[in-house]
């Protein structure tokens, strides 16, 4: 005996606007044709300003023949040199304008057709919003030690470092 079973969506949760009110702006993850395999920070922290300032150093292989840029989020970074080495060879210092991109949120460095693999060095500082919080002794808790903790879920590690969020 073979049974045929057909849904009915018009009677179903899914039906109608879903889980999202119509008025969402819907958003996509972006093509990345270059992936991140290695993130290494070098950071000074200064409790007083409540920032951080170093370096971020992101080893990264082509996924696609066809992509043109690593691209990395990068939210109200104040950005202090950008350099980029590719498939070993010598580094080179970028400039904003012809050897990458920033506006504020993303940082685009285009890679050469033939570009595999490569290393980019990101010297920065940031005053995060959110992503890093500093926490010191307070009227409320005048024994608590300084702490430095981060929460990078879901798309906070783009306030305080280069990524790809």
């Amino acid at each position: 005996m073979t049974r045929t079973f057909e849904r009915n969506h018009a009677h179903c949760a899914c039906a109608g606007a879903g889980f999202s009110a119509a008025s969402t702006k819907r958003k996509y993850e972006r093509s990345r044709p270059f992936v991140v395999k290695h993130l290494a920070l070098d950071l000074d922290v200064s409790f007083e300003k409540k920032a951080v300032s170093g370096s971020a150093r992101l080893d990264f292989s082509r996924r696609a023949p066809s992509g043109k840029a690593l691209v990395l989020d990068a939210v109200h970074l104040e950005l202090h040199g950008v350099r980029l080495s590719l498939d070993g060879g010598a580094e080179i210092t970028l400039l904003e304008g012809s050897g990458y991109s920033y506006d504020g949120e993303e940082l685009s460095v285009p890679i050469a057709e033939g570009g595999q693999s490569g290393t980019l060095v990101v010297d920065y500082r940031a005053v995060p919003q959110v992503g890093l919080y500093f926490l010191e002794p307070d009227e409320q808790v005048p024994d608590r030690p300084r702490q430095l903790w981060s929460q990078c879920q879901d798309e906070h590690g783009r306030h305080w470092f280069p990524c790809q969020d």
